[in-house]
């Protein structure tokens, strides 16, 4: 996945401090995620969580 569509994926979830909030782990954990790319596991959470943003261009 490419790290732009997650960067799109993490602000149509609220931005880095809410998504951090709703998975409960640390705001900064969520700001690599729009250096490196979220995590295979956590993207699998989301994708059943939000499946709405997973259409099309996020997907």
């Amino acid at each position: 996945m490419m790290k732009n569509n997650d960067k799109q994926l993490i602000a149509a979830l609220g931005g880095q401090s809410q998504l951090a909030r709703l998975l409960g782990v640390h705001r900064c954990t969520v700001y690599q995620w729009t250096k490196r790319g979220i995590p295979k596991p956590w993207r699998l959470y989301l994708q059943k969580s939000y499946p709405e943003l997973f259409q099309d261009k996020l997907s």
